[in-house]
């Protein structure tokens, strides 16, 4: 009677923490902010896929070497933070917005996905930044060469009737 009633008691212990672990996830973590606001990176292996597949996508085949998570001035007054990544020439840059999560998390979510990423080509190795104002994406103008940026928003997920846009980024990278 006790070895049953134990069996059945290990059972629905090993069925919770199965449970448990299946969560769906609602954001790939890529950076972790400690209370004193520094900002360190996570793993960011599915991110750095991803750009890749989002350049290779606009035809665009140089390396990305820096990645970092920025904040940029919104016109609510609350800064946003990106995950953006440039070529060791500055001359392509990268940007996604990552949104705070629990226990300090920056992670890359559906609503990141889903505004789509945004690159920003030119022949200047300054300025030609990602910016985001008022909710639309756009490219500063402060080439100092004279030569413009070219702007490209676009994505690399599929989302099926199955998934979000997370999950389907996840299955994916």
């Amino acid at each position: 009677m006790m070895q049953n009633f134990v069996l059945r008691l290990a059972l629905i212990l090993g069925l919770i923490v199965t449970l448990s672990s299946c969560a769906e996830k609602t954001s790939y973590v890529v950076a972790h902010q400690s209370a004193g606001g520094e900002i360190q990176l996570s793993d960011l292996t599915k991110a750095k896929h991803y750009f890749k597949r989002v350049l290779e996508n606009a035809k665009i085949q140089d390396e990305l070497s820096n990645f970092e998570i920025v904040s940029i001035p919104n016109d609510t007054g609350k800064a946003l933070q990106l995950l953006r990544a440039h070529t060791s020439a500055k001359n392509v840059y990268i940007a996604i917005e990552v949104f705070e999560g629990e226990n300090g998390e920056i992670g890359i979510t559906s609503a990141s996905l889903t505004q789509g990423v945004l690159i920003c080509n030119t022949s200047c190795t300054e300025g030609c930044l990602p910016v985001k104002s008022k909710g639309q994406w756009s490219c500063s103008n402060q080439c100092n060469q004279g030569s413009g940026c070219q702007e490209i928003i676009t994505r690399a997920y599929e989302e099926n009737n199955y998934t979000t846009p997370i999950q389907a980024f996840l299955e994916k990278y």
